[in-house]
């Protein structure tokens, strides 16, 4: 992908966070660059406040209201889940509306790279420290993104090749071994 054209998809990104109207208590001003300071980021309670209003703010106009007050009441692995799925939903809206090509053509290692830089532009806006909230992130990314790529999901995930959590766990060193 040409730096213009991911400097537009993270300029509208940060536009659609800035129109979301994200009231978040205590925020710090946001960075537009990617090296903020760490003690600029927030975990434990807090951070699960900040991502449970960008979820809220995500799902309007979408979900019904009783479904987006029933945030309320989700534990925080499911709050961070919907979170994660939310990204991976508003990332390829996104990138489907900026790319010229099918995004269907793009392999798997560059999906995933252009949702990591997202979700940490996400994070980075919204201050809150990804890792410390969000237990298994890359896991959990790399699977929700191979799932919305190919229409499948945790229940039909088993029509999968195998080779896809295969490919997650091996390391570079790997590849010349086998």
């Amino acid at each position: 992908m040409s730096k213009p054209l991911e400097r537009d998809i993270m300029n509208m990104l940060r536009k659609w966070l800035n129109s979301a109207k994200i009231d978040l208590p205590n925020q710090k001003q946001a960075s537009t660059s990617d090296s903020q300071d760490p003690d600029d980021f927030v975990g434990g309670h807090e951070a699960i406040t900040r991502i449970k209003e960008w979820n809220k703010s995500v799902m309007k106009g979408t979900y019904t209201e009783e479904d987006i007050n029933g945030l309320d009441d989700m534990d925080d692995m499911t709050l961070t889940y919907l979170f994660l799925r939310n990204c991976v939903d508003v990332h390829m809206a996104l990138l489907e509306g900026m790319w010229d090509g099918n995004i269907q053509d793009l392999n798997l290692a560059t999906h995933v790279v252009l949702f990591n830089r997202f979700e940490r532009t996400v994070l980075n806006e919204l201050g809150v420290d990804g890792n410390s909230v969000i237990p298994n992130r890359a896991q959990l990314t790399y699977d929700l993104l191979v799932f919305c790529l190919t229409g499948k999901d945790r229940e039909t995930m088993h029509e999968l090749n195998d080779m896809w959590k295969t490919f997650y766990n091996t390391t570079p060193a790997d590849l010349y071994n086998n």
